[in-house]
């Protein structure tokens, strides 16, 4: 039996999220989309139909229409600083989650989304995919193997490129409320490897952040040093502002052993 599941933002990323449940169709159904523009919200349910999962799929007006298709797990791929008001929503109407990253943007809206999840018993898939990489799984083999020994340090750097044009397709890309910046947006995945190779469980932070380059509220370039309780230190490195475009991005894991 599929399962129902909505689509709520109909932005760039929303496309990956249609182009995977259209390659798991045996488990999965998309019924609706809502995004704020109704012209994406066509056009993503188009896209939908246009799959084996998408069959009869159709665009809706606003969040109370869409619960008439009765979803049973809904994407949020909304810009980061709705997704609190949104994960909410949809879970005490209950649906279960996949959310796009970051969760939120602020601790206050992520202790939300965490009361009402416990309080609905909904689930919630985050958009951390790096996880799932081939290379990271074998790092997590190599992890749960002991191989590094104790682990003593972790650096991420991430050297990318977004340009101006980037930024001006979107209103919320940029700002401090709606995008948080390079390390928020960009960097995140990376930055949850760091903190789950090292324990999750930070003790100190230091570091800055800057504006270089492009046209926006939010960083451009940033770094810091994290301890972590009973672990090692992580050390980050983040910018959008690499020219002519993409560097790449390194995660170093330096163990006693390894």
């Amino acid at each position: 039996m599929s399962l129902r599941v909505a689509i709520v933002g109909c932005g760039a990323i929303s496309r990956k999220h249609i182009e995977g449940l259209n390659r798991n169709a045996d488990a999965y159904r998309i019924v609706g989309t809502y995004d704020v523009d109704p012209a994406r919200a066509e056009a993503a349910a188009e896209a939908a139909a246009a799959g084996p999962a998408g069959e009869g799929c159709r665009a809706y007006a606003n969040p109370a229409a869409l619960e008439a298709c009765r979803p049973e797990v809904v994407t949020i791929a909304s810009p980061s600083s709705l997704h609190a008001e949104q994960a909410v929503y949809w879970m005490e109407r209950g649906a279960h989650l996949v959310l796009e990253k970051p969760v939120a943007l602020s601790t206050a809206d992520i202790e939300r989304i965490a009361e009402a999840q416990a309080r609905t018993g909904r689930r919630i898939a985050v958009g951390y995919v790096l996880r799932y990489a081939p290379q990271i799984r074998l790092v997590e083999e190599a992890l749960c193997a002991g191989r590094f020994g104790r682990v003593l340090h972790v650096g991420l750097s991430i050297y990318w490129n977004r340009g101006d044009e980037y930024y001006r397709s979107a209103p919320w890309r940029g700002g401090w409320a709606t995008d948080g910046g390079s390390l928020m947006n960009q960097a995140t995945h990376g930055i949850d490897l760091l903190q789950w190779i090292l324990g999750g469980r930070p003790e100190w932070v230091s570091g800055t952040v800057a504006r270089f380059l492009r046209p926006i509220e939010a960083d451009d370039f940033a770094c810091a040093t994290v301890g972590f309780r009973g672990a090692g230190i992580g050390t980050i490195q983040a910018t959008v502002a690499t020219y002519p475009s993409n560097l790449g991005t390194r995660l170093t894991i330096i163990g006693e052993s390894g």
